[in-house]
């Protein structure tokens, strides 16, 4: 099976944003998502991308793996892999501070709320509300903030506010883990990398 994603850079920014590429995969997959939803990034896609459920030779190529077990009870590895030879050709508007404007920070809690819906997808969401939450407890550090890794014991198939994000713990910058809550129901992990 190969499937070419075809993605738009958002702003200044000249790689695929997270959100969109786990955007993508739960667009085609969604229906057969049962549980233990996985999605990790290993390099920074700079062009578009080739889904495939064969891991390439080269590993150099590899830019995500996803992984889930399917409604039939089978186990599902997808691996997105770099494509040369198609590059995103358009740059989208994507004002991120948005999402950021009405939130509530807990720092005794370590922990940041958002109460209403914005008009970005919850996955959209989610990052960055983590990436300003981290932005805020470690002010001090210097470097940029990468989503590198997700983890939904069950998908969630439509919004549910408010959402919250709880820092976790830091191993030295290269995994920042944090919980996500849907309307203070636990329903997974994102870890972020600070380059």
């Amino acid at each position: 099976m190969l499937k070419e994603l075809e993605f738009n850079f958002k702003e200044n920014r000249n790689y695929i944003h997270g959100p969109d590429i786990y955007n993508a995969i739960l667009s085609l997959y969604k229906d057969n998502i049962a549980s233990n939803f996985e999605l990790s990034f290993h390099n920074i896609a700079h062009n578009n991308l080739i889904l495939s459920d064969i891991k390439p030779d080269n590993l150099q190529e590899l830019r995500f793996i996803c992984n889930f077990l399917k409604k039939d009870s089978s186990f599902c590895c997808l691996y997105g892999i770099d494509n040369p030879l198609s590059k995103p050709t358009l740059s989208k508007p994507y004002l991120e501070e948005s999402i950021t404007e009405n939130i509530t920070i807990n720092y005794t809690e370590k922990s940041i709320i958002l109460n209403n819906p914005s008009v970005f997808t919850y996955m959209e969401e989610i990052v960055a509300l983590n990436k300003y939450l981290l932005t805020k407890l470690f002010h001090e550090v210097k470097g940029k903030w990468y989503f590198s890794k997700l983890q939904f014991q069950n998908i969630p198939l439509e919004k549910s506010y408010p959402i919250k994000i709880v820092f976790k713990s830091n191993f030295n910058f290269l995994i920042v883990k944090s919980e996500i809550y849907f309307n203070d129901k636990f329903m997974g992990f994102i870890y972020f990398s600070l380059k």
